[in-house]
């Protein structure tokens, strides 16, 4: 049947599929997919001659299916190299994707077919949940999975009471929704992706009554059957049903070595993205996570012990092969002759088996560990902290800051922003300003040499222009001397300044600029006009700025940098009014403040724009984020406490501590100083 056939007919016959379809009224529904809306394409892509969609007659006329032929009730007109798709049916649950081998009357011999082979052209972006409760559809997987004296290990020969065992309490609950990419031109597969994300849980309380040097033990905890079939709709003529199989299954172990009359209690939340990507050549893991933890100290004895519990979910691509990944969420004791290091860990296996996807892809097997944290080190014999990174007296001290403060005494009489050097730990606080004006300063900035500090001061004609000063504070320069305003700026790696512009025009806004440190060689960026917020990469080849994006939106966007000149100009963020990016020092990494989750956090991704992860997660405003120049803290400003302060952080969003302020006054544009 020619493409043209389809695109009437099929439509014609989509009304009554729902209503008297192959599938058998006692058989659970099927979950539509939560779609993420994609643009639909501007024309019908229609599937090749080759390919059939089986009919709604030919779904009632199917006898029975087996594993190399289809049965029809009568005779049928495929040819060999036809591909047959096969909808989820009564003889099929889980649908069937083949190629005719031979047609020999109304039975028609098959061998596995691909979905590279059978679909010419298509780009399509959908998510999708898992339904785990038959009830209940459109809900996203929910494990939840009780430990109530659950034996995790019982020694050989012992008796069926609580001695001589380990002993699990708490729980363990993973919530996860899906999310599918493809792209396929020409018969061939050039981007593809698989991802669950979601949140994992971990309550483990473990008592041992055991005394063995070496523990291995893991077990299934919990299997999820008869979990409906996720169904994906591709936008072809007709439109051409994946049907994907969801497997879950829930486990603990334990493996280490065990003290007599030992325990511990460790509780993990973390928010998790994991899956897999292919670009055409390769494929590549997709990870990221936030994570907080509670613990409480182990008591006395307790050795070597890792114990874990995690899910494993696959998605099999019409019931047979397909992917899979599983978060397996962790604690883990560490002893020595002194002290016992609390750790809380996440890691995962990923997989996929790509026989049904393309015949020329290489299966994919890989172990990643996502993150593994050092929560306390706990002395022998004592509930005393030695440090790590969260829930103790982690030091704050090692870093110098400039920071833009209101209302401080040390600048007596003065009510405005002055710009402060401080160390990290609140001491040593220094002021480089003292002006006394109606307007403050702020958004200090240390040169690439460490020599010269530049700031943003009113102009005198109701706007702000950049200064710079020596690093103590010295020789003050007005380097823009221009009407409007000029702010917003960064130093780039080789010493220059860009910034942004705004005029008396009609937006307000003139683009970014860029200009010697001394202020001479100023040159307008070819940028949009209505574009702010510079941040130049170490390597000084991209540039990261925020610009409005198609629908009307403030987005992050990024482009390669040769002078003043940018390439490649393209949208990276967007939805969520991003902006103020900070380069990670290696380049490869950027952080940036975003409203995507409602209010301003700070986000954390790869500088290409993939995993984004929220390092914040809090209702306050956390905003104007700063890397360090080791890469190990992020500088930002939070409202968290009242008052806008600064605050430090891991790289990885653990140990959020606030610097200390003088009576909570009011602070901005933290930066750290060399």
């Amino acid at each position: 049947m020619r493409w043209w056939k389809k695109a009437i007919i099929y439509p014609l016959l989509l009304v009554p599929l729902a209503a008297i379809g192959c599938r058998n009224p006692t058989q659970p529904k099927l979950d539509v997919p939560k779609t993420s809306k994609p643009e639909p394409p501007k024309s019908p892509v229609a599937l090749p001659d080759t390919t059939h969609v089986i009919t709604l007659d030919e779904l009632a006329g199917i006898n029975s299916i087996g594993p190399d032929s289809i049965t029809f009730s009568q005779k049928v007109d495929y040819s060999p190299g036809d591909i047959l798709d096969i909808d989820s049916c009564k003889q099929a649950e889980y649908g069937k994707l083949v190629k005719v081998t031979s047609v020999s009357g109304n039975v028609v011999h098959t061998t596995s077919a691909t979905i590279e082979e059978a679909v010419k052209n298509i780009s399509y972006e959908t998510d999708f949940s898992i339904n785990t409760s038959k009830s209940a559809r459109g809900v996203s997987a929910q494990i939840n999975v009780p430990f109530n004296n659950l034996v995790v290990y019982k020694e050989k020969g012992k008796n069926s009471s609580l001695e001589n065992k380990v002993v699990a309490n708490g729980g363990f609950s993973l919530k996860l929704d899906g999310h599918m990419k493809i792209d396929i031109k020409h018969f061939k597969l050039q981007d593809f992706l698989i991802q669950g994300s979601g949140q994992d849980k971990l309550d483990l309380k473990l008592n041992s009554n055991v005394n063995n040097p070496n523990v291995s033990w893991n077990d299934t905890v919990a299997t999820y059957d008869g979990i409906p079939p996720i169904r994906i709709v591709l936008p072809t003529v007709p439109p051409f049903p994946i049907i994907i199989k969801p497997e879950l299954d829930a486990f603990i172990g334990l493996n280490g070595s065990l003290s007599v009359q030992s325990g511990a209690e460790i509780k993990q939340n973390a928010y998790l993205k994991v899956g897999m990507s292919y670009d055409g050549k390769s494929w590549s893991p997709i990870e990221s996570s936030t994570r907080a933890f509670e613990f409480f100290p182990p008591s006395t004895n307790l050795v070597d012990m890792k114990a874990f519990a995690g899910a494993d979910a696959k998605f099999l691509l019409y019931g047979a092969a397909g992917f899979y990944f599983g978060p397996d969420i962790y604690a883990r004791l560490a002893s020595n002759s002194n002290s016992v290091n609390i750790y809380g860990g996440l890691e995962a296996t990923l997989g996929a088996d790509v026989q049904l996807l393309g015949r020329t892809l290489a299966d994919y097997h890989r172990q990643i560990s996502i993150y593994e944290t050092l929560l306390k080190t706990i002395k022998k014999n004592s509930g005393n902290n030695d440090g790590g990174d969260n829930g103790g007296t982690s030091k704050l001290a090692g870093y110098k800051i400039l920071v833009a403060s209101g209302n401080d005494s040390i600048v007596k009489d003065s009510d405005y922003p002055q710009i402060y050097l401080i160390n990290s730990d609140g001491s040593d606080r220094r002021p480089l300003t003292s002006f006394h004006t109606s307007f403050g300063n702020f958004q200090p900035r240390e040169s690439p040499d460490g020599k010269k500090i530049a700031f943003v001061y009113p102009n005198g004609s109701y706007g702000l222009d950049i200064y710079t000063m020596n690093a103590d504070g010295t020789d003050m320069k007005d380097i823009t001397k221009m009407t409007g305003t000029d702010s917003l700026f960064r130093w780039s790696p080789d010493g220059k300044i860009f910034y942004s512009r705004r005029d008396d025009s009609s937006s307000g806004f003139n683009g970014i600029w860029e200009m010697n440190s001394d202020g001479s060689n100023k040159n307008q960026l070819n940028l949009p006009l209505i574009s702010q917020k510079p941040s130049i990469s170490p390597d000084g080849s991209k540039i990261a700025y925020s610009a409005i994006d198609g629908k009307g939106d403030w987005g992050l966007y990024m482009g390669d940098l040769n002078g003043h000149t940018v390439s490649n100009q393209h949208l990276v963020f967007s939805g969520g009014q991003e902006g103020n990016a900070s380069w990670s020092p290696d380049g490869t990494q950027i952080v940036y403040e975003s409203r995507k989750d409602g209010n301003l956090e700070i986000y954390k991704a790869n500088a290409n724009g993939s995993n984004p992860v929220n390092l914040t997660r809090n209702s306050a405003l956390d905003a104007q984020p700063s890397w360090s120049k080791n890469g190990n803290k992020i500088l930002f400003i939070s409202n968290r406490g009242g008052h806008n302060e600064p605050y430090i952080m891991n790289s990885n969003g653990l140990d959020v501590q606030r610097i200390p302020t003088i009576n909570h006054f009011t602070e901005s544009s933290p930066t750290f100083f060399y």
